[in-house]
């Protein structure tokens, strides 16, 4: 076994074990501000920064290829950033601008990789900076604006809005099932490329 295949080998045990972490995190009843739930969420993302250098340095992503091109074993290396964006948004000891503006950073990388590698072509929103708390938004400058007269609420607005949040609704919860799915019919013993291929794409 050659150097990179011993790596690429740990970086593997190393991802497979922090996304056991990350799902025992995410479905935890502990309470979020304990030490024990806290040390869980900063070891989780100790793993998956390890897991992102590992990937670096083994070139594992080339930039002139598609997701169809790249290797089953190596999908799953996708979801680096937005696990990570998930446990950094979790973090409660830090300011917490710097962990929306973290997990900002992570979530638009997240999106960028997918849209690169032609998952999907949606458009990337821009990083958005964390307004500081008292900070006027008149600039400091004249008198604050009163408040105009307040506009009657838009009820079509009103109802596309939540018609938009009851589709996303069931395609995460049918999206959820599928993925429970997939992970039921894999056997830890054998390896069938299409089901893991067919269960990464849907978990990214």
């Amino acid at each position: 076994m050659t150097d990179n295949e011993h790596s690429e080998e740990s970086l593997s045990a190393v991802f497979d074990k922090a996304l056991a972490l990350h799902d025992e995190i995410d479905v935890s009843t502990e309470d979020s501000m304990s030490p024990e739930f806290q040390h869980k969420v900063k070891k989780c993302i100790m793993m998956l920064e390890d897991c992102t250098k590992l990937v670096s340095l083994l070139n594992i992503f080339s930039n002139n290829e598609n997701y169809k091109e790249v290797a089953t074993e190596h999908l799953k290396y996708f979801m680096l950033p937005v696990l990570l964006g998930d446990m950094n948004s979790r973090l409660t000891g830090a300011e917490r601008p710097d962990v929306v503006e973290t997990c900002q950073i992570y979530y638009i990388d997240f999106l960028q990789r997918v849209k690169d590698y032609e998952f999907t072509d949606l458009k990337i929103p821009e990083l958005k900076p964390v307004k500081v708390e008292g900070e006027s938004s008149s600039n400091g400058s004249g008198p604050p604006q009163q408040p105009g007269r307040p506009k009657p609420p838009d009820l079509a607005q009103m109802n596309r809005e939540r018609d938009a949040k009851m589709a996303r609704f069931r395609e995460r919860k049918e999206l959820e099932g599928e993925i429970k799915n997939l992970k039921s019919l894999i056997n830890p013993g054998t390896r069938d490329e299409d089901l893991e291929r067919k269960l990464y794409i849907s978990m990214i």
